[in-house]
């Protein structure tokens, strides 16, 4: 089983359709792994932006996402 397999079972069962995924820095290996996945954006906190969350269901964000957008937005 494959990396996006795994990603997309775990995200299914947690009803995930539709999420953006925001980090401080984000990991490789994740981003190859949800790039296969329709619908799934994983962004690090300097490319997120107002159209990328709002076209999505989901927005999930890590504490040091959080921490970046803040000082990013302040």
């Amino acid at each position: 089983m494959n990396k996006t397999t795994e990603l997309a079972k775990k995200l299914k069962g947690l009803g995930l359709v539709s999420a953006l995924i925001v980090d401080g820095a984000v990991d490789e290996g994740f981003v190859r792994a949800a790039r296969n996945l329709p619908r799934i954006d994983v962004l690090p906190t300097i490319g997120a932006n107002v159209y990328d969350i709002l076209n999505h269901e989901v927005l999930a964000i890590t504490q040091a996402g959080l921490e970046g957008l803040k000082e990013r937005l302040a």
